[in-house]
């Protein structure tokens, strides 16, 4: 039977009753409102995550102490990169994440808390170097904002095709020619030897060449003139 989001009410309504908290449906336009003390608390009740649901999480906040977002527990929730952001997301929304499962168990995620930037940029420090490092290893933007479906321009491209252009111009090199286009002997054998795009042949120990393939793929990654 397919689920409707008036089957998360009862389960969430028990939860929260349990807690201590009375508990009403549709309040004012809010899907539950629980109540204990001078604490309000709002849930919204929904069968997936949509900017419908942000919207109303940023309107629910002006009235109340916390919200709370509650939806099925999805299937593939431990192995989706959805699920991550939009945890991430909820949590830059000072919001909370209940999950009920198909046979009405209820699952605090997080509790509505004060996200701290600064923490998050900390943590995330690996992922912030990455993109430095992407962004000074390129020397030309070119790839398009927005593209989609498109083999884009990487540093690791873009030192293929400087590759690839030496050894067009050389006929063949070994790595350590590829100091004079400014790739580190280290890096230049790493690429040749994985020839990921398959564009090098390695005829003899040590010494590389351009194949048709090469010759033909690197031209369209070229820098405009």
């Amino acid at each position: 039977m397919k689920i409707k989001e008036t089957d998360l009410y009862q389960p969430v309504k028990s939860f929260l009753e349990r807690a201590g908290y009375s508990v009403k449906a549709e309040v004012k336009s809010c899907d539950l409102v629980a109540m204990k003390n001078n604490e309000i608390i709002i849930v919204e009740l929904k069968l997936s995550f949509n900017l419908e649901l942000i919207f109303q999480i940023a309107d629910r906040q002006k009235k109340c102490d916390s919200v709370y977002a509650a939806l099925p527990l999805p299937d593939n929730y431990f192995k989706s990169s959805k699920w991550k952001s939009a945890k991430t997301l909820l949590r830059r929304l000072n919001a909370g994440l209940i999950f009920v499962s198909e046979n009405g168990n209820v699952q605090i995620v997080f509790h509505p808390a004060d996200f701290d930037s600064k923490k998050s940029r900390s943590a995330n420090m690996k992922h912030r170097r990455a993109i430095i490092t992407e962004f000074e290893s390129r020397s030309f933007d070119g790839n398009t904002g927005g593209s989609t479906r498109k083999k884009l321009m990487t540093a690791y491209r873009e030192s293929c095709v400087k590759i690839a252009a030496f050894l067009k111009k050389h006929k063949k090199a070994a790595p350590k020619d590829m100091n004079e286009i400014g790739i580190e002997t280290r890096k230049a054998q790493m690429i040749l030897h994985r020839n990921y795009y398959g564009w090098f042949d390695h005829p003899e120990k040590g010494i590389y060449t351009l194949n048709k393939l090469g010759r033909k793929e690197y031209m369209k990654y070229l820098p405009p003139k």
